[in-house]
């Protein structure tokens, strides 16, 4: 299925590397603790997208990875900065003053350092603008730089000789700077896997390959050690494949190999024989979140990043990931929203201050300051509840008391709804237009959009029932001339709305799925008309007052047609998205497989051609 795509944004390269500037000197006058060292791993993510974009268009440029004085000293900034973050979060919280004699003194030394390598790097001839792909761990799945640190550590306990760290672009390159920090190691490529998601390889030029490979025959600690950074792995494993199996056919042996994944589970459904093989017998260094800010002996524990905005916490954080939250919404028995429990975000609630609060991870770095200013905006608009602000990485807000999902309350008034949701799609398409310089690029355009639908449907349904869809391939150009692409909010399910005591309805997680890994994006309004006609199962009338109310309030038709298509696309793409994860969970969790098959058959039955 035609589900997932990397996600990108273009940047000006000179105004990336002066924010990294930027950022460095004003480290000193940030308060020591949590504030600083968000704002050191903020600068660690900018420099490895700085690091990513440069050599993937350094790779486009040469066509194989070599090493290069840009690649050598964007490579040295970004490892600075890992040494800075390693130090930081050794002695986080107990930092007295920036820099002297205090346990801080190392971080400054890498910050500066970091510093001076910028300057070094700004001398050479770069490219104008860069690509940046988002590192998704970062943005959307919680993965912390200070999992992959510690977990390096450990395996400095197991190995006191050469470490050399391979990352895996986009994210792999600020985790191998990490890994290379606290494993004592250098950093020594970071590398594109390219061609099929399940079956990558690597073009890694001579020059290079000399450098990775020198000594690999040798003995006792000059005997190299060969640590691959990434996260995941994900539906096949296929990236950390690809690099073990480039040194493996060079004579590497295999337990020379370790990797440094971001979670402990298995290689999934699409990994090959010989790919789940290795891993299975490989050696793997993971450090996962709830072991390192969750345990009951944690140094810096969760709640003691948010009580300035939450009073003392009352109790452990209660997880409400990987579809844990249902159990607050919906009674026994009753039938519930299904949970893609791999790729939930982490979300915990916590009591403190004579309160409940959610905690929600939003991204680390711009991610999550960009979800924040989202979040504070839709509060403003009356659509969402008040955030109290934003703590590395989780956005904060009091839990809603007494709330049900939409879905459960029969009695609610639609016309009120179908206003509300009307003034909420307008609000959003005035007030978060995608595409701005810096910003989200824009989604699939209706081109890609009917291509993934021809796709899904025929693998879902058959080719019979695809064919169909080709009769809307004369009719893109004009699609497209009607696109006018905000930052959507993609989830209008019922689940995704609340009802509060007093009758008032919130719309929930309503600032990210935009910027998901997923290949829809920031899209035309019409894409959120759809998904609510389709959610909320809404009659011929209710879809004409809802049309109506958008383009009274946006004063921009809605095209028949134009409604139809995304009617159309909306459905196919969820029919993939549920196919998806009815096959990746088939093995973990049956019963939540079984109800994505359900939700699949719901979006099957609604697809229509035309």
């Amino acid at each position: 299925m035609l589900v997932y795509a990397d996600t990108a944004r273009i940047e000006e390269t000179a105004t990336k590397a002066e924010g990294i500037r930027e950022g460095l000197g004003q480290l000193a006058e940030l308060r020591p603790g949590l504030e600083r060292h968000s704002a050191i791993t903020r600068l660690l993510i900018e420099a490895g997208e700085l690091e990513q974009g440069l050599l993937d268009s350094q790779l486009e440029a040469l066509g194989r990875e070599r090493p290069t004085p840009m690649a050598q000293s964007v490579a040295r900034l970004t490892r600075n900065l890992a040494d800075g973050l390693l130090w930081s979060f050794r002695f986080a919280g107990a930092l007295p003053v920036w820099g002297g004699r205090s346990p801080a003194a190392p971080a400054v030394v890498g910050v500066q350092t970091a510093l001076r390598e910028l300057r070094r790097l700004l001398d050479q001839r770069l490219p104008d603008e860069l690509e940046i792909v988002v590192p998704e761990g970062f943005a959307v799945y919680g993965v912390y730089p200070e999992t992959y640190l510690r977990a390096a550590e450990r395996l400095r306990e197991d190995w006191a000789g050469v470490l050399r760290v391979i990352g895996i672009r986009s994210i792999g390159t600020g985790l191998a700077a990490v890994v290379a920090a606290a494993g004592k190691g250098e950093t020594s490529a970071s590398v594109r896997p390219g061609g099929h998601p399940f079956a990558r390889t690597l073009s890694i030029g001579d020059r290079l390959s000399a450098k990775l490979l020198a000594a690999a025959d040798a003995v006792g600690t000059r005997r190299p050690l060969f640590a691959i950074a990434d996260e995941g792995p994900g539906l096949s494993g296929s990236s950390f494949g690809a690099v073990a199996d480039w040194l493996e056919e060079r004579g590497v042996a295999p337990d020379q190999i370790v990797f440094f994944p971001s979670h402990r589970g298995p290689l999934g459904p699409k990994a090959s024989k010989a790919h789940r093989r290795r891993w299975e017998r490989s050696r793997r260094y993971v450090v996962e979140f709830e072991e390192l800010f969750l345990a009951p002996d944690a140094s810096w524990p969760l709640q003691s990043w948010v009580e300035d905005l939450t009073g003392p916490a009352e109790g452990e954080p209660r997880d409400l990931g990987a579809g844990r939250w249902r159990d607050l919404f919906f009674p026994e028995g009753s039938e519930r929203p299904p949970a893609h429990l791999q790729q939930e975000r982490r979300k915990y609630l916590l009591a403190a201050g004579g309160s409940r609060w959610l905690l929600k991870f939003a991204g680390l770095g711009r991610y999550g300051e960009e979800r924040l200013a989202l979040a504070e905006a839709l509060a403003k608009g009356g659509f969402s509840l008040p955030v109290a602000g934003l703590r590395h990485g989780f956005l904060v807000s009091r839990w809603l008391e007494g709330a049900r999902p939409l879905a459960l309350v029969p009695e609610v008034d639609r016309e009120a709804l179908i206003d509300l949701i009307g003034r909420y799609i307008t609000f959003r398409s005035k007030q978060f237009p995608a595409g701005a310089a810096g910003t989200q690029r824009r989604g699939a355009f209706p081109e890609k959009l009917l291509e993934m639908a021809v796709f899904n449907v025929g693998e879902g349904l058959g080719k019979n029932a695809a064919e169909p869809l080709n009769a809307w391939r004369d009719r893109l150009p004009e699609l497209a001339s009607l696109e006018r692409p905000v930052l959507t909010d993609n989830r209008m399910q019922p689940w995704e709305w609340l009802v509060g005591p007093d009758g008032r309805i919130w719309k929930t997680d309503g600032v990210d799925h935009h910027a998901a890994n997923d290949l829809v994006g920031a899209q035309d309004p019409a894409w959120d008309l759809a998904g609510a006609i389709v959610e909320l199962e809404l009659t011929g009338e209710e879809q004409e007052k809802l049309v109506q109310s958008v383009e009274r309030r946006r004063r921009v038709k809605t095209p028949a047609d134009q409604l139809r298509f995304y009617l159309m696309a909306y459905r196919a793409f969820q029919l993939g998205a549920c196919t998806m994860a009815a096959d990746a969970l088939a093995g973990i969790d049956p019963a939540e497989a079984e109800a994505w098959r359900r939700r699949r058959d719901f979006y099957a039955s609604r697809l229509s051609p035309a």
